[in-house]
């Protein structure tokens, strides 16, 4: 009897421990506050929004609509990356052209897209970078770098599609073409087909 009361006050123990660590978990959330209802966040492997948060549990919805519910004592030592709270949002992209381009219309293409930037209030102006990146495989690439003043998803994907569509036109006025993967086969000499007749000795007369 004495044995089964130990583990029964052990187990317990356990129990409010855990408890203990939820409570104070939720104390943390409210008083540091990283989330809030509403919030699109990432802990750890799961990401989503967050639903409610409890004195011992804190449930996300995640994109699945399926709700995983996360104790209070696990957020303390887990990183939370809060995507919510961006104040911008990136786009950051290669664009790859034809090796066939000459230096004159990389700097033209160049030039184009930093116009496309700077035109548009809707990218962020204090920092963009585009640049000739790098002698690819396949390509002459461009590396594109900047950010939208807005968060918003929707929003977001809308001036990025308007964008692509712009270097489109900019890269057919300039007369760039777009690179795809490709490989060149040198080929030194051919062998001969199986059937071909061999060619005919020429006698020589003694």
């Amino acid at each position: 009897m004495v044995a089964g009361l130990g583990i029964g006050g052990a187990a317990f123990a356990l129990a409010a421990k855990d408890t203990v660590a939820n409570l104070f978990g939720a104390i943390v959330i409210f008083v540091d506050r990283p989330f809030q209802v509403g919030d699109w966040v990432e802990i750890g492997s799961t990401e989503g929004t967050v639903e409610e948060i409890g004195l011992r549990v804190t449930q996300i919805r995640t994109f699945l609509n399926s709700v995983i519910t996360i104790p209070n004592a696990q957020l303390t030592t887990t990183p939370i990356n809060n995507w919510s709270r961006m104040r911008k949002r990136r786009i950051k992209m290669t664009v790859g052209v034809t090796y066939g381009a000459t230096p004159e219309q990389i700097l033209e293409g160049k030039a184009a897209i930093e116009r496309l930037i700077a035109s548009d209030e809707r990218f962020d102006q204090s920092f963009f970078l585009v640049n000739f990146h790098e002698f690819g495989a396949s390509s002459l690439d461009y590396f594109i770098y900047c950010f939208t003043v807005t968060t918003d998803w929707k929003e977001h994907m809308q001036i990025r599609e308007e964008f692509l569509l712009g270097i489109m036109r900019e890269f057919r006025k300039i007369g760039l073409e777009f690179a795809f993967p490709s490989q060149s086969v040198y080929v030194e000499k051919l062998p001969d087909p199986p059937n071909a007749p061999k060619a005919m000795a020429r006698s020589v007369p003694l």
